[in-house]
């Protein structure tokens, strides 16, 4: 609700219909984001006519549903980063890593995505290096290293969840 700062997508919900107005249908849609049901907001966002969707929008929805390929050119425009991103979602691990080698990794976030890439060819030090640099800039990340299938088996036996 708007008092909470919480999108609630019941309530819009009841008018969602392919008459609706564009932007009922896209308030709908980011609700149902927040809310993580992609696959949903990107049901609603195909009652909207092509030439009124938000190219960010539908970007977003279809990247976040799994529709990478859809996405892809929209999302990696945003940022190379944001590219590397894509590509370790889309499985192109090779071009996930030559890509974010030629970009100046200075964050948290960079660090563990290139973490990721690293790890994925098998590049264990350069894996190492680069998670032991994420973790360094933002202590939080060790929960989510934790539980990721792509991180965890480059933490010391201490730091792994018993």
């Amino acid at each position: 609700t708007i008092q909470k700062d919480t999108p609630d997508s019941r309530i819009l919900e009841p008018f969602v219909s392919k008459s609706a107005p564009a932007e009922l249908l896209s308030h709908q849609a980011i609700a149902l984001l927040h809310e993580g049901k992609y696959t949903k907001a990107d049901s609603v966002l195909t009652l909207v006519p092509e030439e009124a969707v938000s190219e960010d929008l539908q970007a977003i929805v279809q990247a976040l549903a799994g529709y990478y390929n859809d996405a892809f050119e929209k999302v990696a425009a945003t940022s190379p980063f944001n590219e590397v991103v894509m590509l370790l979602a889309m499985k192109k691990n090779q071009e996930a890593w030559d890509k974010i080698s030629t970009i100046d990794v200075e964050t948290a976030r960079e660090y563990y995505i290139k973490a990721i890439a690293a790890n994925r060819l098998e590049k264990i030090g350069d894996a190492i290096m680069s998670i032991e640099k994420a973790l360094e800039l933002d202590p939080s990340l060790l929960e989510v290293a934790k539980v990721d299938g792509d991180i965890i088996d480059l933490l010391p036996e201490e730091q792994k969840i018993k």
